[in-house]
């Protein structure tokens, strides 16, 4: 049986085959060519440099500080021009990557407020006598390191303000930050307003809450087409126990009184008024003047801001609040319901 071969297709099918693989081997080459090429050209590559637009949400509009290396040691550190409490973080992140005892900073005369970033730099770096110093270029113009980094080769390395996360913890830190950028007030939340309305509430109503307090028969007369207000749940302490009621529908009136019968003839001391329970996700760590509400079938336990404060571990708190519901401490169940709740307190044995 003879085969027809088609030597004409064949030859053509080599000379795609070499084209494409000369085509790649050209490509690979010059890639690598010039990569080489970026690495050693500083003053065409690496100090073309141009920050990240501020409003990159990823950067919490701060702007980027960017240090100069040559063998992992920092040489220069390019800053914004502008100082804020973000900027001065991401400064500080640089900083903080100082060998704490052999370095002197150098402030180029384009940087200010020069007093604001010594006081800085001395949080993280305090030169020792008798011990060889590095210098380091703080600058905000580019131009003033690029004869320096074409002499010692640097490699730029980009710092951002999502990388300080570690350093807002830094009490020292935040407390300097805080002096000279003093931290916007955080508008009120949905509980924040219920507590100053409680306040509000508890100093007009104050003598009608204790004559509650007294007799069964007496009711609060007031106008208020607030819900919460004509709904509020409460807790009433005497000198060893506490008892609680945020039974959904009751008036406060109801409320109070059955609290109050939970105290068994207990002298009451305190009063206090509890904002609308929000619903929370088991060991939420709650703010200091959280309480938290455990709700699981019919069992129910409560644990006032007050009481929490004595012990702040919020794992020992959920644990609390289940061994309060008669449960066991290490029991969960998706079923489980934990909500915090803040509160304002009356002292019943104070001077009306």
């Amino acid at each position: 049986m003879l085969l027809y071969v088609d030597k004409k297709k064949l030859k053509r099918r080599k000379i795609k085959i070499i084209s494409i693989t000369l085509s790649c081997i050209l490509i690979l080459i010059a890639n690598i060519i010039h990569f080489r090429t970026a690495l050693h050209q500083t003053d065409q590559s690496l100090t073309a440099y141009t920050p990240l637009q501020t409003t990159q949400n990823w950067y919490n509009g701060a702007d980027v500080v960017t240090v100069f290396s040559a063998h992992k040691q920092i040489k220069a550190i390019l800053i914004p021009q502008n100082t804020n409490r973000e900027n001065t973080l991401t400064i500080a992140l640089a900083l903080s990557r100082l060998p704490a005892g052999k370095t002197i900073l150098t402030f180029t005369e384009d940087v200010s407020p020069k007093n604001y970033l010594q006081t800085l730099s001395g949080l993280f770096i305090s030169p020792e006598e008798n011990k060889t110093q590095e210098n380091v270029i703080i600058t905000t113009d580019i131009n003033q390191i690029i004869p320096l980094i074409n002499e010692l080769k640097l490699t730029p390395a980009a710092l951002n303000y999502r990388q300080t996360a570690n350093l807002r913890t830094n009490e020292r830190l935040n407390s300097f930050i805080n002096r000279h950028f003093p931290p916007e007030p955080q508008p009120l939340g949905i509980q924040e307003k219920q507590q100053q309305a409680l306040e509000q509430f508890a100093q007009k109503y104050r003598s009608d809450l204790l004559k509650l307090i007294q007799s069964s028969e007496n009711s609060i007369a007031f106008i208020n087409k607030s819900l919460l207000l004509q709904h509020l749940a409460v807790c009433i302490s005497s000198k060893d126990k506490t008892v609680c009621n945020a039974t959904a529908g009751y008036s406060l009136q109801k409320n109070l009184h059955t609290a109050l019968a939970g105290l068994h003839s207990q002298t009451p001391q305190k009063i206090f008024l509890l904002t609308t329970p929000e619903e929370i996700p088991f060991n939420t760590v709650l703010e200091k003047d959280d309480g938290a509400l455990l709700r699981y079938g019919t069992k129910e336990a409560f644990i006032l801001p007050q009481k929490k404060a004595q012990n702040p571990n919020n794992t020992n708190i959920y644990a609390y609040l289940k061994q309060q519901a008669g449960l066991n401490p290490d029991y969960h169940s998706p079923d489980m319901k934990f909500y915090k709740f803040k509160t304002t307190e009356i002292d019943i044995n104070d001077n009306i």
